[in-house]
């Protein structure tokens, strides 16, 4: 990106003001990832990156070894993500999943560079200052299940890099721009299901341009590419097929999680209404944008719209039966964030001209406050996310089961395997895993007595086992507060000489499969206390919890 130096003076000046922010919004983005990416599986990882591995080694011939990479996984045909799970495995010698989520996250920045070497029918003094609200929606924190998560940020990240290559190269002339499409449109079907929906898109850019002859060809090698996609294809258990789904259609929930998903990034539990509202509002846009045959205007920019949008009528169909809460899940929101975007881009492009820097400042106003929203609630939860897997560290270096997976033993055995066969290597772990405060500057505000919790019944917790551990006192357990809402922020266990330690947060998908609701998922904790601490007696020591509300309660040892 570069400035155009024909522009006055000041007009240079602001523009370099404006791609500052965006360049500092990305900087941001990039630190939080390299201070929180932690190198150790997580859900999905086992199965899709260590097991793929594994298999891949252990396969003989070279029709195993395309079985392997073009397995089903789920309802997708994941064979990007094991293509760049086996280069690091080689480049390394065992898998880094640190490697896997710095490329998932690159592309980001691929699809926020083609899009601005697509967005040049703005002036050259609107360019830099429109960029910002979209570079403020791509890099907050809404998507950080993605963003910390080496599977899914190459599925669900590297899927819209795709696209936009893809689309990059539909929209423009040329021989090596076509085979670039084609491979593009290859690779997003073997990145993620939504991979499926970017052939009639494909088809129908080269159909406005009248390009008949890359139809025709670049049919070929995508009917061929499809009909490999479904040889073999099962229909994964509790996952209805489209069919069915359209048969038995509830059309006014499944209209809402549609709305609901592409306006994800405004859903709070508060103000329920606004997400579908947003998201409503959005897709009348889009279809006004097709009336008024947006399409052979700006084709790039509707294009990916247009992608969105039947990638979100098509996980409405899937999900909606599930529930709306299907809708919000952090993993989902980048569709929304980059839906916002583009609809941002065209509301810009389609006001008149005196106009369009009362839209770019509103929408810059807009989206710095979606971004100070995210960073507040989302970075606690990222902290949250790194310290799920040192504990699965910890508890996989000291022979314990792991807890990061909701198929506990099985992920356990893949672990411990990978690691003898050296498919892995776990990072050495800090030489203290908690923080010591000062019991007054941890019982400050604190409401109620650990009497009227228990009988008031607010909080619920249990402690599943206190032991040593190589001279190390260790705790695990789980606190879920019972208020509308609130969710469990810390916990914290005090000793009998009045000092409070810090645990590390675990998921609990074992509380999550026995009680059947969500809430009991992010409840559970680790504790790991220095030498020397002595919590023999019951009467000597006891927890804290602290949650979201800021609500500390003290809970006695069980």
């Amino acid at each position: 990106m570069k400035i155009a130096v024909n522009l006055p003076v000041g007009e240079r000046f602001w523009n370099v003001i404006a791609l500052t922010i965006s360049l500092l919004v990305v900087v941001f983005y990039v630190l939080i990832l390299a201070i929180y990416s932690y190198n150790f599986p997580f859900y999905d990882d086992y199965i899709a990156v260590l097991e793929v591995v594994e298999k891949w080694l252990s396969s003989t011939d070279v029709s195993e070894k395309i079985s392997v990479l073009f397995e089903q996984h789920n309802e997708h045909r994941i064979l990007y993500i094991r293509l760049i799970s086996l280069f690091d495995y080689y480049l390394r010698g065992s898998v880094h999943f640190t490697d896997l989520i710095w490329v998932g996250n690159v592309s980001l920045l691929v699809w926020l560079f083609l899009l601005f070497k697509s967005i040049d029918f703005f002036q050259n003094n609107l360019k830099y200052w429109v960029l910002i609200p979209v570079v403020l929606l791509v890099f907050q924190f809404q998507s950080w299940d993605n963003t910390f998560w080496s599977m899914a940020s190459l599925a669900n990240f590297g899927i819209h890099a795709w696209v936009a290559l893809a689309i990059y190269g539909a929209v423009r002339p040329g021989k090596w721009a076509w085979l670039g499409t084609v491979f593009s449109t290859l690779m997003a079907l073997g990145t993620i299901g939504s991979g499926l929906f970017l052939i009639p898109i494909v088809l129908a850019v080269w159909a406005v341009q009248r390009r008949f002859r890359e139809i025709i060809f670049g049919s070929i090698f995508m009917i061929l590419a499809v009909i490999g996609y479904f040889y073999g294809y099962h229909q994964p258990p509790n996952y209805p097929s489209i069919g069915y789904t359209i048969a038995h259609a509830h059309w006014g929930q499944l209209a809402l999680f549609w709305a609901s998903f592409l306006g994800s990034n405004f859903y709070h539990p508060a103000i329920p209404f606004v997400a579908p509202l947003v998201g409503g509002t959005g897709i009348l846009w889009f279809l006004f944008l097709t009336y008024q045959k947006y399409f052979l205007k700006k084709t790039y920019l509707y294009a990916i719209l247009a992608f969105l949008v039947l990638t979100a009528v098509v996980v409405a169909l899937n999900r909606y039966g599930r529930g709306i809460e299907g809708a919000y899940p952090s993993r989902y929101r980048m569709n929304s964030s980059l839906f916002l975007a583009l609809s941002f881009l065209t509301v810009v492009d389609w006001v008149a001209t005196p106009l369009k820097k009362w839209v770019i400042g509103l929408g810059i106003i807009g989206t710095a406050g979606l971004y100070a929203v995210s960073v507040v609630v989302y970075l606690p939860r990222i902290e949250n996310n790194k310290e799920l897997r040192v504990a699965d560290n910890w508890l996989y270096q000291h022979g314990l089961p792991i807890a990061g997976s909701y198929r506990l033993k099985d992920a356990n055995d893949m672990l411990i395997k990978s690691v003898k066969e050296g498919l892995f290597l776990p990072p050495a772990l800090p030489n203290l895993l908690s923080e010591q405060e000062s019991l007054a500057k941890i019982e400050k505000g604190m409401k109620v007595s650990a009497d009227t919790i228990l009988q008031n019944k607010l909080v619920e917790y249990d402690i599943d086992w206190l032991k040593n551990v190589d001279n190390q006192i260790a705790l695990r357990g789980w606190v879920k507060f019972n208020q509308p809402g609130v969710v469990l922020k810390e916990v914290w266990v005090v000793s009998g000489n009045k000092v409070a330690y810090s645990t590390l947060f675990q998921k609990r998908y074992d509380l999550f499969e026995k009680h059947h609701h969500v809430q009991y998922q992010d409840t559970g904790f680790l504790g790991v206390l220095p030498s020397g601490v002595s919590l023999h007696s019951p009467n000597r020591w006891y927890l804290v919890a602290v949650g979201s509300n800021g609500q500390r309660v003290i809970l006695p040892p069980k």
